[in-house]
């Protein structure tokens, strides 16, 4: 459940996106109408990825999706909004200043120069799914969980494998969200998390 402060700052956010992320190109000319179903409700959807003791990494955050509706979400929690743009870091902070949120932190890297590792990963569709498990099995720490994002062209696959991670898809029905999703959800083989 959302409280007041939360829900006011998804409202500000969600105008943000139509005002300030969509005329910058930080999501698509068609957008502005699938804001709340789409992009916040979406960004919900990684919730369960967000560690409540250490840090959350979203990897190619874009304008801050999912990283700061969890961030607002999950105010005791710490989250990195990860991006190789500039264009793109640049916006997220401003949503970051505008929404006064201190549990989130931009940075500007290539998610494949990264070498810190995380207790949370999150990432919305933007590698194909080999290069997401790949990712995963090199960023999450142990006794951590990945939820990323697959894009609608990725059906799952039972041929992707890993002897690192326990790999779980979840489909998330087009009557839940503005479309039909798929989710990988990854944790370390052997851990006794959820």
């Amino acid at each position: 459940m959302l409280t007041d402060r939360a829900f006011d700052q998804m409202g500000i956010y969600a105008r943000w996106l139509i005002d300030e992320a969509l005329p910058a190109g930080g999501i698509g000319p068609g957008e502005g109408e699938r804001i709340w179903e789409r992009h916040i409700a979406g960004s919900i959807a990684f919730s369960s990825a967000v560690s409540r003791g250490g840090v959350t990494a979203d990897v190619g955050t874009g304008v801050g999706l999912p990283a700061i509706p969890l961030a607002v979400i999950h105010p005791a929690s710490h989250i990195v909004a990860i991006d190789r743009s500039q264009r793109r870091i640049d916006l997220v902070a401003r949503a970051i200043h505008i929404l006064e949120l201190e549990n989130v932190e931009p940075w500007l890297v290539d998610i494949e120069r990264l070498s810190e590792k995380f207790e949370g990963l999150t990432s919305r569709a933007v590698a194909g799914i080999r290069s997401t498990v790949r990712r995963a099995e090199r960023l999450l720490k142990p006794g951590g969980m990945a939820i990323m994002g697959l894009s609608s062209d990725q059906a799952p696959s039972a041929a992707v494998v890993s002897d690192i991670l326990e790999l779980t898809h979840i489909t998330i029905p087009n009557e839940v969200l503005d479309g039909p999703s798929t989710l990988l959800r990854m944790v370390p083989r052997g851990d006794r998390r959820n």
